[in-house]
Formats: C-alpha cells, sequence, structure tokens
C-alpha cells in the first residue's frame, strides 16, 4: 500500500499527538491508538516518546527510532470516526 506525505510520521508531528490518534502498522496493517501524552526532552529534542494501544491488551511505545513502521491512518489530518483534528497545531 502507498502512502502520502501527510500520512508519515515526523518527530514534530508525534510532539503533538493527542489522545486518540489513529496511526496504522505499515507491515501488518494493524490499526493502533495513541495511549498518552508525548514524553519530550530538553537536552535531546529529537527524541520522543509516546504510548499506543492496540486492543484491549496490547500497548507498546511510539518512539523516534521506529517511526517509520507507522502511518497516520487519515492522510487528511482528521480522525475518521470523530472528525476531530489528529494533533493540535499550538505549539508550547
Amino acid at each position: 500500500m502507498l502512502y502520502n506525505e501527510k500520512q508519515k510520521l515526523t518527530v514534530e508531528k508525534v510532539k503533538r499527538f493527542s489522545y486518540g490518534v489513529r496511526l496504522l502498522e505499515k507491515e501488518t496493517g494493524r490499526r493502533w491508538r495513541v495511549n498518552g501524552k508525548p514524553k519530550t526532552w530538553k537536552r535531546t529534542p529529537g527524541r520522543v516518546e509516546v504510548g499506543i494501544q492496540y486492543g484491549l491488551y496490547t500497548w507498546d511505545r511510539l518512539t523516534q527510532d521506529n517511526l517509520d513502521d507507522f502511518v497516520i491512518e487519515s492522510p487528511e489530518g482528521m480522525d475518521a470516526h470523530t472528525s476531530k483534528p489528529i494533533w493540535s497545531e499550538s505549539h508550547d
């Protein structure tokens, strides 16, 4: 399956994620959901970590090292289920 540029994950996009963002795992096609607030570090700005969940009992961490394994489910930047923006555009 081909993915467009809007679906690719970057560290900056992940830093703005909020609870409920839907992700697709490229290899298996599984639909994951962001299950927490992104954790960032001041000393290493390129580092990010956020909890993700698949189903009821499977959890993992999305980090800068495995961003290439996932894409955003909705290419328009909106959650297909709630019609809410996937990430906030505000920069803290």
